[in-house]
């Protein structure tokens, strides 16, 4: 079995062991030491690119001019959207506030990014895959830009001019460790970030994947872009841990919405959902429903 191999098969022993009732302590345990594995395995890399930016990485940049933009991708554009993405699209637009929310697809991906010829070479032959181009595409962006980052299946219910980016990082924090599955312990989001451009976080993070897919043709994890924000949470670059204490416990029923998405839709209950929170995490997954009576088709 070779290395690549053996990363699948742990990565699916890791989802297994996640869904075995009452043993937290065997899965926490497991995912620890795969955890462990696989940032050994990235820890030249991480070295590397902390040392050639060493300068770029000590401070927390702010700025008074950051990009006011939300960044909302979606390869095929906007007329290729499947339904779930498209209401959380319509979502963005309706409540992006004092923000211009600006569409990247395979048509203009390029106006607003420099990525090196390696990385695109990589992308056009498929080595790189459209999921995990998402990846390198939002720290390019926000280096070079910021602005806030979302997911195409990010729903939000109410004006993002609340989310504040020219202080440093925004994040959303304090969801359950899920028996340490992601290295991320619920700590960040990597679905829905942001802040001003040049953030330390944002030059590391970019640079990290530029060496990354210089050594690699395949992907070690599929949730790499969380090993390197492990990395940069232990380092505080750009304030990423301090803004990830700071934002513990924002949108606190980020993750309540997807299970209920066909059910049967309860007033109440989504007044109560939305009271304290304004954005919800989706999967494009799962198979909509299409009753009138559901979720889906009453937000």
């Amino acid at each position: 079995m070779n290395f690549v191999q053996k990363k699948k098969v742990s990565f699916f022993i890791a989802k297994v062991l996640q869904r075995i009732p009452h043993i937290d302590r065997v899965g926490v345990l497991y995912n620890q030491r795969r955890h462990k594995k696989i940032e050994e395995e990235l820890s030249f890399l991480f070295d590397k690119v902390s040392n050639e930016n060493d300068s770029d990485l000590k401070s927390v940049y702010i700025s008074e001019d950051t990009d006011s933009k939300i960044w909302f991708f979606w390869w095929q554009g906007v007329e290729k959207m499947p339904t779930l993405v498209q209401k959380c699209y319509q979502s963005v637009l309706k409540n992006k506030g004092s923000r211009e929310v600006c569409i990247i697809t395979k048509d203009n991906y390029q106006e607003y990014t420099d990525f090196s010829a390696e990385e695109l070479d990589k992308l056009a032959s498929g080595r790189i895959t459209l999921t995990h181009f998402s990846d390198l595409l939002r720290f390019n962006l926000l280096k070079n830009h910021g602005g806030l980052w979302l997911d195409a299946t990010m729903y939000i219910t109410s004006s993002l001019d609340q989310v504040s980016l020219n202080n440093g990082i925004f994040t959303n924090s304090g969801y359950s460790t899920n028996r340490l599955f992601n290295v991320s312990g619920g700590r960040w989001t990597g679905f829905m970030i942001g802040g001003p451009q040049n953030n330390a976080l944002f030059t590391f993070m970019d640079a990290f994947f530029k060496e990354y897919w210089s050594n690699y043709d395949f992907l070690i994890d599929y949730f790499l872009i969380d090993y390197a924000l492990n990395y940069a949470y232990g380092y505080n670059l750009g304030g990423f841990k301090k803004a990830s204490e700071d934002f513990k416990g924002v949108n606190p029923c980020l993750f309540k919405l997807q299970p209920l998405i066909n059910c049967k839709f309860n007033k109440n209950n989504w007044i109560k959902l939305t009271q304290n929170t304004y954005a919800f995490k989706l999967s494009n997954r799962e198979k909509l429903i299409s009753s009138k009576d559901s979720y889906f088709y009453n937000i």
